[in-house]
């Protein structure tokens, strides 16, 4: 059954996951290398039901699932009750939060209150809080591990006008040429990350390598979605959106190797951000299953 889910999540088409799969790996790779091993413990035991701590594969797996889910919408999901969403079909908009403007504005900028901000608050809530059964803590969990990584794709914060760079059309990334085309969106998620490697493990080992225990303490001082928004919102216009001369990318324009030279370290950053923050997140959050 594993094996299955694993094929399954393999065979996503690229424009409907988010960070991609190799993005999320990493996130989920560099976080489990900064938990405590009272959180490791109890990370293990909610995604396993068994004792004693593993390595990082479980939360690998769980950081596509809120992806993987989306292909089988009638799949049950109990935690966005409030938000009317009670199966897989309703939490599209939990991935992302267009703005309208510089600044995060929950009434132009979600779908009736869901939006990554959201999400990412009621996986907190359900995980702190003493209310929720076992199944719900479960549930928010994965979702959390990938809202997390999700937020800091500076493209999920991207213009509401062009839905995160969805809506401008690219004819190529480098030396690839497919007939359908590309999007920006899609560069973000993954064609930035594979141009370097597709091997989650070794890329995750290679950007926590670089990050001195000070760059760690830094990355952790901007706490809370909103900030991390605002800040993935910003490389958007400021990185994403432009090519190396501050020109806007129009649609039909080519990604050359200056644009990917340009932004791999962001890219990198970026999940670099994301492992750090969500592993401040669950070492709060996450204590040991009794």
């Amino acid at each position: 059954m594993k094996k299955l889910f694993l094929l399954l999540c393999l065979a996503l088409p690229l424009r409907a996951l988010a960070w991609g799969k190799e993005g999320h790996e990493i996130v989920a790779h560099l976080a489990f290398g900064l938990l405590s091993p009272a959180t490791r413990i109890g990370v293990n035991r909610l995604l396993s039901d068994t004792a004693g701590v593993v390595g990082p594969e479980l939360m690998v797996e769980a950081s596509f699932w809120p992806d993987a889910i989306k292909r089988h919408p009638g799949t049950p999901v109990g935690i966005f009750a409030d938000f009317k969403v009670r199966n897989a079909a309703g939490t599209h908009p939990f991935h992302y939060c267009n703005m309208a403007g510089d600044h995060y504005d929950a009434a132009t900028d979600s779908t009736h209150g869901k939006s990554v901000v959201s999400a990412i608050e009621r996986c907190k809530e359900v995980l702190k809080g003493s209310g929720f059964s076992r199944e719900q803590k479960v549930e928010a969990l994965k979702f959390l591990i990938h809202f997390v990584g999700d937020i800091h794709q500076p493209l999920h914060a991207g213009r509401k006008a062009d839905k995160g760079g969805n809506g401008i059309h690219l004819a190529a990334f480098l030396n690839r040429h497919p007939a359908k085309g590309f999007n920006l969106h899609e560069a973000w998620d993954t064609l930035l990350i594979q141009s370097r490697s597709r091997d989650s493990e070794r890329y995750a080992a290679a950007i926590r390598s670089g990050l001195s225990k000070s760059t760690i303490a830094a990355y952790g001082v901007e706490h809370g979605p909103v900030r991390w928004l605002e800040e993935s919102h910003t490389l958007a216009m400021t990185a994403a959106y432009v090519d190396t001369s501050g020109r806007a990318i129009m649609a039909g324009e080519s990604l050359r190797d200056d644009y990917v030279r340009r932004n791999l370290p962001i890219v990198e950053q970026q999940l670099a951000k994301a492992g750090v923050r969500l592993a401040l997140l669950l070492n709060e959050l996450v204590q040991p299953v009794r």
